[in-house]
């Protein structure tokens, strides 16, 4: 479970309902085709069914979880598109890890940033990934944004 101010992060206990949104690979060399060639074309693809289930689930809020770089777009998208908070799990870095000059390192050079600076919240699975996107977007852990009427850090260490 995610830590806030060094106990377990209450949005997250029970009764707190969780799915996990998973499309039907009518293709999957296809799919997989897309997903590593052309992440943007891809991640427009599943956007409206991400949405169409967001809303049928009646969520409220949505969690997008790097390494799958075209869900994390296409759910941060819907998420805005439907004014849902959006939280960002990141389990490893992104544009550092991409051959530099791919499709794909170019859709993470876009994305990373506007998804990190703009996620309600960021989960990150080590505290030198957090520290490391800390000082890369200069996003202060102190920074804090309301919440209902509690504030919570913006920036949550996962172990």
């Amino acid at each position: 479970l995610p830590i806030w101010n060094g106990t377990y992060d209450p949005t997250f206990l029970p009764p707190c309902h969780t799915e996990e949104l998973t499309l039907p690979k009518i293709f999957p060399g296809g799919y997989e085709y897309l997903r590593r060639r052309f992440p943007s074309v891809n991640c427009h693809l599943i956007q409206k069914p991400i949405e169409n289930s967001l809303k049928q689930l009646g969520t409220s809020v949505v969690m997008g979880v790097f390494p799958y770089d075209d869900f994390l777009v296409a759910s941060f998208l819907s998420a805005r598109k439907l004014k849902l908070p959006f939280y960002a799990y990141i389990q490893d870095l992104w544009i550092e890890t991409l051959p530099a000059g791919t499709r794909k390192a170019r859709f993470a050079e876009k994305w990373e940033p506007l998804i990190l600076k703009n996620a309600d919240r960021v989960i990150c699975m080590t505290e030198a990934a957090q520290y490391h996107y800390e000082k890369k977007y200069d996003i202060r852990r102190s920074e804090e944004r309301r919440v209902g009427k509690e504030c919570r850090s913006r920036w949550s260490p996962y172990h």
